[in-house]
């Protein structure tokens, strides 16, 4: 019976692995795009369902997402909103982005919103500095439920000040898939 266990975890160790999220996988939503045969906006609703059909995360890159906040300005419509109802698993990678704090705010109001699977913000080794997020816009965050997340990525985030850290922590606690968590140079977090 012990063995029966014993093969019964490494077989669902090994279909956890198989459907981890991982950026090898994703397709980025500019190719997204040209899939779908436009050049910027909204993507097809039938290339987001083949994205779910298929479990395979929709790549939204700084550039991507400044596309989006572009087309929404420009159009008055959210280019966001296919991605939510669609339920895509999103691999968020924002290392570095410099958004205007009214951007920011935008991008967590639809990131709560969102089916994040990896969440990327931090600085990387190399020195380069985390996203910019304000510590206003952290706050949003204790509303989102991403049980499918596994990985977030937050090093730097909170090395200057720890404000808005309880309610990432928060969310974090509530992610069940969660695999990994990276906080280094996180020495504000309260604790």
């Amino acid at each position: 019976e012990e063995e029966h266990q014993k093969t019964e975890q490494e077989e669902g160790s090994k279909r956890k692995k198989e459907q981890r999220c991982d950026l090898s996988t994703a397709v980025s939503y500019t190719e997204l795009l040209r899939r779908s045969g436009a050049e910027s906006g909204a993507v097809s609703e039938a290339a987001l369902a083949e994205l779910v059909q298929s479990g395979t995360p929709l790549l939204l890159d700084a550039d991507a997402v400044a596309a989006l906040l572009k087309h929404e300005e420009e159009s008055g419509s959210s280019t966001w909103q296919p991605i939510i109802a669609a339920k895509v698993k999103v691999m968020l990678q924002l290392p570095g982005a410099e958004f205007s704090a009214e951007h920011w705010h935008r991008v967590i109001k639809h990131m709560v919103q969102t089916n994040i699977a990896g969440c990327d913000l931090g600085a990387k080794p190399k020195g380069e500095t985390p996203a910019n997020v304000p510590t206003s816009a952290w706050p949003l965050l204790s509303a989102a439920n991403w049980p499918e997340l596994q990985l977030a990525k937050l090093n730097r985030c909170f090395e200057k000040s720890g404000e808005g850290s309880e309610q990432v922590l928060g969310l974090l606690s509530r992610c069940t898939s969660l695999e990994e968590v990276d906080l280094v140079y996180c020495q504000k977090i309260p604790g």
